[in-house]
């Protein structure tokens, strides 16, 4: 609800962009208020998988089979995680300034070495490699609409990995030979903003719910004179034209 009253209402009156929820099924879940739900706002996907951390790649794998046979001809595809909060005009601006295909985009991470121990929340034991293959970071990224059934029908020929974003925009991306673009706009840390958001950023992440609401009239109300200061606790910023 919170994403529909903020950054997504924006999809609720334009053409141009959908707003579609993936979910899949856990038992705390009452399926019945879902059910209500998806016929009031016409905006979730619900999967056949449990929807846990360990399963996003399959998560991930029913947004591009949902993409393949149901967005024919669609330009882009945002994956987004729910607590992201996405400056939509800004990312507009920019995928219609550059007009990209065959490619992902997003916070380029390059040469990362996988988590070897147990306790770590990313323990990647079953991968055999010294070094992940550059991904985008996963709590935003872009695909072009070219890609989705390319990405789609090489993952399911391709041994399964629990990250999500290693799996989808690294593995499986190089496999299809997709190119990977770093754009300075997507941040996988959450920046420290003394406003309410900023001026030429795509996304930023955590959010609780109470700050993406507190957020949002603020960036409505002024929607060409945002001004704000960030500070980063880490970055690694290159252009992504370059």
């Amino acid at each position: 609800m919170a994403v529909r009253k903020t950054w997504g209402s924006l999809a609720v009156n334009n053409t141009e962009i959908r707003l579609v929820f993936m979910l899949g099924f856990r038992p705390e879940i009452n399926h019945q208020e879902v059910k209500i739900e998806s016929d009031k706002y016409h905006d979730i996907i619900q999967e056949d998988f449990y929807d846990s951390y360990r399963n996003l790649t399959i998560k991930s794998e029913a947004i591009l089979r949902f993409a393949n046979s149901f967005c024919q001809g669609v330009k882009y595809i945002l994956k987004v995680d729910v607590d992201v909060f996405i400056n939509l005009p800004f990312l507009i601006e920019e995928l219609r300034k550059n007009n990209g295909k065959n490619m992902v985009m997003g916070h380029t991470l390059k040469s990362l070495v996988p988590h070897r121990n147990p306790k770590s929340k990313w323990y990647a034991v079953s991968y055999p490699l010294t070094f992940y293959p550059n991904y985008a970071s996963g709590p935003a990224y872009v695909l072009s609409g070219d890609i989705a059934g390319k990405l789609f029908r090489v993952a399911l020929k391709t041994k399964y990995f629990y990250l999500e974003d290693v799996f989808v925009t690294g593995i499986v991306r190089e496999r299809a030979a997709v190119k990977l673009v770093h754009h300075r706009g997507f941040t996988c840390r959450k920046p420290v903003v003394d406003i309410c958001w900023f001026e030429n950023q795509i996304s930023g992440h955590p959010y609780t719910i109470e700050q993406m609401i507190d957020m949002w009239p603020k960036i409505k109300d002024k929607p060409c004179t945002w001004s704000v200061r960030i500070y980063y606790m880490w970055h690694n910023l290159v252009d992504w034209s370059r």
